[in-house]
């Protein structure tokens, strides 16, 4: 159950890590990315909604990955069906996180298109 509450954060780390901080974004018009109608507007508009999206993503998954793992540490040891129903949970809650991102980023890309 660790290794599946591990998933999405990890998934938000490394997209966050390769677009927010190390610039390493996807091809425009690819079948990859943060594709929304204002991110697709422009090669500028995608670069940036991009380094936003990333940003935002790798530090929201550092604190997930962080309190994943502590939450399913102290239910360690556990019966099955309270493992269970604390990792749902706790993916419950890295499924909205993941989310949290799109906000200041469309957020972003409206202030820059003006």
């Amino acid at each position: 159950m660790l290794v599946m509450v591990l998933l999405i954060p990890l998934f938000q780390v490394l997209c966050g890590l390769f677009w927010g901080l190390l610039g390493r974004i996807p091809r425009y018009g690819g079948i990859v990315g943060y594709k929304t109608p204002r991110s697709g507007r422009s090669p500028a508009a995608w670069r940036l909604a991009h380094r936003c999206f990333g940003r935002w993503s790798f530090f929201i998954g550092l604190g997930a990955l962080v309190l994943g793992v502590a939450v399913m540490l102290l239910c360690a040891g556990g019966d099955k069906d309270t493992v269970g129903t604390v990792g749902s949970v706790v993916t419950l809650v890295q499924c909205v996180l993941l989310m949290i991102p799109i906000l200041p980023t469309e957020l972003r890309l409206k202030r820059a298109m003006r």
